[in-house]
């Protein structure tokens, strides 16, 4: 909790400093394709959230966000005698359905591609802080063919919890059309283990977003 309103805080900061700069104001939303690292296939969730952008001239500008991000994930795993999972062959699927806040900050270029089209180039650090979710682990073993599920709480006290602090790099390229409309693909890759002190099967996340937002 402290962590989040660590995250709450710096976010206002963020927007006041820019604010009194006079800088333009955006709200963007998209279709997340989220692949974490050890995850065996792709999940799809969604991201939403509102951006201040900083020209410092034609070409160079500064943003900075608050991005609600769904990043679901699954994972599924055979265990056999050789690799036994609680001295049990058996089968594990895992999914989470994690849901994190994050403040993502940038640097950016753009330039023009037509007479009302510009291109825009960002890179730069990310924060996050898990919110809520749910999760489900499912285990059958190999021998007998007994199934066991469990649900769990994302961020809570089971041995399959996330941790809830996030960092990592944020990028994004796209199209501005009239100075207003946007359509982007976004990159995000979390750098420290979210997995650590715990047995999630997924350990940094990795999402890919087609967004569509526009500036006020």
């Amino acid at each position: 909790m402290r962590k989040l309103i660590v995250l709450l805080t710096l976010g206002m900061m963020s927007m006041i400093a820019f604010g009194q700069q006079k800088l333009e104001w955006g709200i963007k939303a998209g279709w997340n394709i989220s692949y974490p690292v050890d995850a065996t296939r792709a999940s799809y969730g969604f991201n939403a959230g509102v951006f201040g952008q900083l020209n410092l001239n034609r070409i160079w500008y500064l943003d900075a966000g608050l991005r609600f991000n769904y990043k679901p994930w699954c994972a599924r795993h055979s265990y056999d005698s050789d690799n036994m999972w609680n001295g049990v062959p058996m089968s594990v699927k895992a999914t989470g359905n994690p849901f994190a806040l994050e403040l993502p900050v940038h640097a950016g270029v753009r330039f023009d591609l037509a007479p009302s089209a510009k291109m825009f180039v960002s890179l730069g650090p990310y924060i996050g802080a898990g919110l809520f979710g749910k999760g489900k682990v499912t285990s059958i073993m190999t021998d007998s063919g007994v199934k066991e599920t469990e649900s769990l709480n994302m961020y809570g006290d089971s041995p399959y919890s996330m941790r809830r602090f996030e960092v990592g790099a944020d990028a994004s390229i796209g199209v501005e059309i009239k100075d207003h409309y946007r359509i982007s693909v976004d990159y995000l890759f979390q750098f420290n283990n979210a997995a650590e002190g715990t047995v999630t099967p997924v350990s940094h996340a990795q999402v890919f977003s087609l967004n569509f937002g526009y500036k006020f």
